[in-house]
């Protein structure tokens, strides 16, 4: 499972409120018994650790839609990564998902996928020898 799925899920996991499927279903194109059944296939994939990208896709539109506080220190556990870390990344999401860039705040459309800037951060938080 990718670096970004087990964050992702970790976040999804760590909030102590539920997506609001209503919004969310209607950010999909989806009904909401459509998307609560696809959020329940998504679960049983990640406990097998098989999600594809389309489920990472599906993860960031769950975290979008969720409202509540995330416990970033658990999160840090989970994924090995320090609070501040974690924090961070969700910001850098948040971002995305409001189309800010980090360019003096322009707004550009059409964003690409964070992958480069979270390998890097995770390549960063590992160290030079690859430990957390």
């Amino acid at each position: 499972m990718s670096d970004h799925a087990v964050f992702l899920a970790a976040v999804v996991t760590h909030n102590p409120l539920k997506p609001n499927i209503v919004q969310l279903s209607a950010a999909l194109d989806l009904t909401p018994a459509a998307t609560s059944m696809r959020f329940s296939r998504l679960k049983k994939r990640l406990d097998r650790g098989r999600p594809n990208a389309n489920d990472v896709a599906f993860l960031e539109k769950i975290v979008q839609y969720t409202a509540g506080k995330t416990d970033t220190r658990k999160v840090s556990q989970e994924v090995g990564l320090t609070p501040a870390a974690v924090s961070m990344r969700l910001t850098r999401l948040r971002k995305k998902w409001s189309g800010v860039r980090g360019n003096g705040g322009r707004q550009t459309a059409g964003l690409e996928p964070m992958d480069v800037e979270i390998k890097a951060e995770i390549k960063e938080e590992r160290g030079s020898d690859g430990e957390v």
